[in-house]
């Protein structure tokens, strides 16, 4: 009875080992653990056929102890508090980066912050479900990589935002072109999100981040209006037409001058018309008015003050 208890609980240690080798307090174990058990229960499969009562209570004892001795559990246990504080490091650093970005709203970067804290939570969470040192870190590369993204993207949306401040305040532009430029700019960010959205690395993420910034930080805002320009050249060419054709009058220096004048302040009006301008409507509507005032001086065919003199001299004639 003895022999048959002894060699029972030898079996039970045998099969209470066998199922340690499939736990994390195995696997995650120092090597030098893993091989005592192993080692142990190479010896307890040796010893259950000796028939030697002292061997299977050595190897028994052996046994139980290899597999008190090992650390898996334990190392896997510091790799998860570790990470834990990877992920709380991370996390702090985002959203110190989101609060010094300029250009969002206090509420933009409170919601970029709710996203780093619920992608933390995450983290944490695939971190505590970890059963191996491995999955441990996947959870921490992956958590960091999601963080490091809503700090990337608040970055973008920064730049996006102080890049429309800039095309709002280009004081020369009409709406339609201030809006197309926006419109650019937009695109650029989302194809930045884009990019950060597909980046499987904090390298890459970075890189999608800063290449997405200074993309959108290069869109120049152009300092004058082409459409206005357009109008104001009609102008020109308008008052250019005017001046030429009362140039090509019999009018006296005096006369011509007196009407070049008036061409000159009309075309000065309808320049300063388009200029204040905000739409493209209003500046073709300030240019066809421009155009139409110029055209419509009257230039005369012959000189009022020669037709005067004339007429004094055929009256003293006659």
């Amino acid at each position: 009875k003895t022999w048959n208890d002894n060699l029972g609980k030898l079996n039970q240690a045998i099969s209470a080992a066998k199922s340690a080798k499939s736990t994390p307090n195995y696997t995650e174990a120092d090597s030098g653990q893993q091989k005592a058990l192993d080692d142990a229960l190479s010896e307890a499969e040796k010893a259950k056929n000796s028939n030697d009562p002292s061997a299977v209570g050595k190897a028994t004892t052996d046994l139980q102890a290899a597999q008190s001795g090992l650390n898996g559990d334990s190392n896997l246990a510091t790799a998860k508090d570790q990470a834990d504080q990877n992920i709380d490091d991370v996390a702090k650093a985002a959203k110190q980066a989101i609060d010094n970005t300029n250009g969002i709203t206090d509420s933009e970067k409170q919601a970029a912050k709710g996203q780093v804290d619920a992608d933390a939570n995450a983290a944490r969470e695939a971190i505590a479900n970890a059963d191996s040192t491995k999955a441990v870190t996947d959870a921490v590369n992956n958590g960091t990589v999601a963080i490091n993204k809503d700090d990337a993207n608040a970055a973008i949306d920064g730049a996006l935002a102080e890049k429309n401040n800039s095309i709002e305040d280009a004081p020369n532009l009409t709406d339609e072109e201030k809006q197309a430029v926006k419109e650019q700019a937009k695109i650029d960010a989302d194809n930045a999100k884009t990019a950060i959205s597909n980046a499987k690395t904090v390298t890459d993420v970075e890189s999608a981040k800063n290449t997405g910034v200074e993309t959108i930080n290069n869109i120049k805002v152009p300092t004058t209006s082409a459409t206005k320009a357009d109008a104001i050249n009609a102008i020109n060419t308008a008052l250019a037409d005017k001046k030429t054709a009362i140039n090509g009058t019999n009018l006296t220096a005096e006369e011509k001058s007196t009407l070049v004048n008036q061409a000159q302040q009309l075309a000065d009006d309808a320049i300063a018309n388009i200029n204040k301008a905000t739409t493209n409507d209003a500046v073709k509507t300030a240019k066809d008015t421009g155009v139409e005032t110029i055209n419509n001086i009257n230039v005369p065919t012959t000189s009022a003050t020669k037709a005067d003199a004339i007429n004094a001299i055929n009256t003293a004639l006659a």
